[in-house]
């Protein structure tokens, strides 16, 4: 996993998904098509929609925390 990758994998660990993380942000990346070991900020950015999508069924009122910080960690 590349630096972008692993930021953002942090900022997910650091929510209640905890380790869960890891297996959510490998399935999304894998559904879209990205490879986190060379994620890139233009495929980050498509990361984030699905991860607005889906993380509120994981964090409910705490997904809009983590997504703001991987968008200001992506910016």
């Amino acid at each position: 996993m590349n630096e972008l990758g692993t930021g953002i994998l942090k900022i997910m660990e650091k929510s209640s998904l905890g380790r869960m993380s890891v297996y959510i942000l490998s399935k999304q990346t894998r559904d879209l098509g990205i490879d986190l070991d060379t994620i890139s900020k233009d495929e980050a950015i498509v990361l984030v929609g699905r991860l607005k999508m889906v993380l509120p069924f994981f964090l409910a009122d705490e997904n809009f925390k983590v997504i703001t910080n991987i968008r200001k960690y992506v910016n």
